[in-house]
């Protein structure tokens, strides 16, 4: 199987800690929902560990059920943490 190396950000503040961002939850969900099936799928961050969500991208929970189902699999995002690779999709 080929694979796909999809690498995250760490960053959960733009300068000012007040300007949260992080990881926009859809375009990576989108993406890895369509090929998972066909790659083995690696996830990196620069510096490992946590990989923040951007608290804009969570309103589109309101709209996308395949969202919601990433967003509450355990599995898939370690527990709420998404610290890939430690936990491994």
């Amino acid at each position: 199987m080929k694979k796909i190396l999809m690498v995250v950000t760490n960053h959960k503040a733009l300068g000012d800690p007040s300007r949260e961002t992080g990881l926009w939850l859809s375009e990576f969900t989108k993406f890895y929902h369509r090929v998972k099936y066909t790659f083995a799928v690696d996830i990196v961050s620069p510096s490992g560990g946590e990989v923040p969500i951007d608290p804009r991208s969570l309103t589109e929970l309101l709209v996308s059920k395949q969202l919601r189902n990433y967003y509450n699999d355990q599995t898939f995002n370690c527990g709420g943490g998404l610290s890939w690779p430690e936990c491994t999709l």
